[in-house]
């Protein structure tokens, strides 16, 4: 089962946090975006979110159809702040952007407290502003309450039971790459694991998990671009992190790190690999 660690790691790196405009009434409200070519990935990521997954315009002619799934409003406030403390720095503050005032919505409003809430409600006399806090909640859930409509809490996704490796599958589902260079083949070092990024918080994260102790920095490639941070695990040191996110990745990411384990495993039974200790990155 997907774990909301998973999840976390996935919308790190392929997410979107922000404030859309309601299809009805103009009002714009705090929104999860998720984009990706793997139909299947975003459908575990739907079903977490409880969204549907339809698909977009391709981009270019010639590349993969992009699959899309977003939930908004009230539903998508409880996932955000139940995925705060799982993000990194920047995202994090993303998140406090687009609840906004929304972020009041923290617990379940219960029928009395409804009912209570309506009848202290007197238009012209005692405004939602006030009853919102008071009851510690937001406005616009004073405004259904007092419309009549209930509020059924999201049901957020449950914790990992290994959740280190779990945030670590679904950040490398967007950002990873599992593929050992012509060079590193010809010495012997496979298979190998690299992920990139620009939030050197994340790739901190990342790089702990994977065991390796070395970040290099790629300078901007284009004018108002930022730094990219890579991080890698190669040879016997990629080969754990691999089986061990195995179980959690997605068709593609599963058919590139199979291919390197069974790449590894034949070079290992014709004795090709190289003797000497492989190096972490």
């Amino acid at each position: 089962m997907d774990s909301l660690e998973w999840l976390a790691g996935l919308l790190e790196g392929e997410g979107y946090f922000g404030r859309t405009y309601a299809r009805e009434g103009g009002r714009r409200r705090p929104t999860i975006i998720l984009g990706m070519t793997d139909r299947d990935v975003v459908d575990r990521a739907a079903s977490l979110i409880g969204s549907a997954v339809w698909e977009t315009p391709i981009p270019k002619k010639g590349n993969k159809v992009p699959f899309r799934t977003e939930r908004a409003g009230i539903h998508a406030t409880e996932l955000m702040i139940a995925l705060l403390p799982l993000m990194g720095k920047r995202r994090q503050q993303q998140i406090r952007d687009a609840i906004g005032d929304d972020g009041h919505i923290t617990r379940k409003v219960g029928p009395n407290e409804a009912e209570q809430i309506r009848e202290e409600y007197k238009p012209g006399k005692v405004r939602q502003q006030d009853l919102a806090e008071k009851y510690g909640i937001s406005q616009v859930m004073v405004s259904k309450i007092v419309r009549g409509e209930y509020h059924h809490r999201m049901k957020i996704p449950l914790r990992g039971e290994n959740p280190d490796i779990e945030w670590l599958a679904g950040f490398l589902e967007g950002e990873g790459y599992f593929k050992a260079s012509p060079s590193m083949l010809r010495l012997g070092k496979l298979p190998r694991i690299r992920v990139s990024g620009i939030d050197i918080d994340t790739i901190e994260h990342a790089a702990s998990i994977m065991g390796t102790d070395r970040i290099t920095e790629r300078p901007p490639q284009e004018e108002n671009h930022n730094i990219q941070y890579l991080c890698s695990a190669s040879s016997k040191y990629a080969i754990p992190v691999m089986k061990k996110i195995l179980p959690f990745m997605g068709e593609r990411r599963s058919k590139e790190i199979r291919r390197e384990l069974e790449r590894w495993q034949s070079r290992e039974e014709e004795g090709t690999l190289r003797s000497w200790p492989y190096s972490r990155h």
